[in-house]
């Protein structure tokens, strides 16, 4: 063909070059076709069922382009491209819209291989799943500056730090409104309720905060101000004035008043200078109230002191960890001493049941 194809009513004028070798007067020829004749024998459908070609010289199509397989099978739209780089596209899809096609509009799904390595596919808009879920992503890269966000707040971003400088943070998490908790994390409570254990807290005024309610006993437990004020808040000293002395601990018998015993571990002595072990019912606090002593506990600083008279018979350090309820009498606390020796002992004296003691208990913390 020649030229364009004319419709001139009744049939379709086709200019045509015919080369022959004999007449060549019949070069430049037209012909007057007013119909053809399509052998209907030939099954026009199974001239091809692997492959559509299309002339990309031709007009676009009018409407939409299906690919339909005869049966069982896939369907396949393979576009075949040579790159030895992934700078420009092995394969492009491009897609348009015909009120706008400025180029700021257009969308490219492109593939990029050099041949040599793994490829990789490129959009150049942003995709939008639908509700719907990405999965099995090995992992994600993101670009400097890049969120995950909540709608179009951005919810946690990330960075590449140029120094420990503030807000040089390699992942940050934004700022909410205030009177909002930020950044949460879940965890049972000691009721093994789950609920937020450590979380960030914008308040309206003044600065923000971080709380946390989780497990703090285990030295590397995280700790909040409350069992920080806990710890170390201020102790107490404990006093009895009118203290007796009683061989074997107590009973509740006494329990009425101020009794206390000092004794050596396996041991029937009741010498001033032996004593291991600690047996106290109560003592008198600062408030002049009389005190449980399962009430208290006392911290690596506490010391007791036994007084008779103006003279110091017995000085001792005890050992927290040893603190407790004795088994015989739920009233009565028994501790150890940290050393069998004490600090201070009137030496060849012997305590006596019959004699008021005065007691000072020192660096005791309340527990309540």
């Amino acid at each position: 063909m020649n030229g364009t194809p004319a419709n001139s009513g009744t049939y379709w004028v086709v200019q045509v070059a015919h080369i022959t070798s004999n007449y060549d007067f019949f070069q430049n020829a037209e012909y007057y076709l007013s119909h053809i004749t399509i052998d209907v024998s030939v099954d026009l459908d199974a001239l091809d069922d692997t492959y559509l070609r299309l002339d990309c010289t031709n007009d676009p199509l009018d409407t939409e382009l299906e690919i339909k397989t005869p049966d069982f099978g896939a369907a396949a739209l393979t576009l075949t491209g040579k790159r030895d780089n992934v700078n420009n596209a092995t394969a492009t899809i491009t897609f348009r819209n015909q009120i706008d096609t400025a180029e700021a509009y257009v969308g490219y799904l492109t593939y990029r291989t050099s041949g040599s390595a793994a490829g990789y596919f490129k959009f150049n808009q942003d995709v939008d799943l639908g509700d719907k879920g990405l999965h099995s992503v090995a992992r994600i890269r993101m670009q400097p500056g890049g969120y995950i966000g909540s709608a179009a707040n951005p919810r946690l971003t990330f960075h590449n730090a140029t120094s420990g400088n503030e807000g040089e943070g390699l992942l940050v998490v934004p700022r909410p409104s205030s009177a909002r908790r930020g950044f949460a994390i879940r965890g049972n409570d000691a009721t093994s309720t789950e609920q937020d254990i450590l979380y960030t807290y914008t308040n309206a005024t003044g600065p923000d905060a971080v709380n946390y309610i989780g497990k703090m006993d285990s030295d590397n437990n995280l700790v909040n101000l409350g069992k920080v004020k806990q710890l170390a808040g201020s102790t107490t000293v404990l006093i009895g004035t009118t203290c007796n002395w009683r061989k074997g601990g107590l009973d509740d018998t006494t329990l009425d008043r101020q009794y206390f015993g000092i004794e050596r571990a396996n041991s029937t002595t009741s010498q001033v200078g032996y004593g291991s072990v600690l047996y106290l019912n109560k003592l008198i606090a600062i408030d002049g109230t009389l005190q449980r002593m399962d009430k208290y506990t006392p911290t690596d600083s506490s010391l007791l002191e036994v007084w008779s008279g103006n003279e110091l018979w017995f000085k001792s350090l005890l050992d927290p960890t040893t603190y407790k309820v004795a088994q015989r009498n739920p009233d009565e606390i028994v501790c150890d001493f940290t050393s069998y020796y004490p600090i201070v002992s009137k030496g060849g004296t012997n305590w006596s049941t019959s004699t008021y003691y005065k007691l000072i208990l020192t660096g005791m913390k309340y527990t309540g």
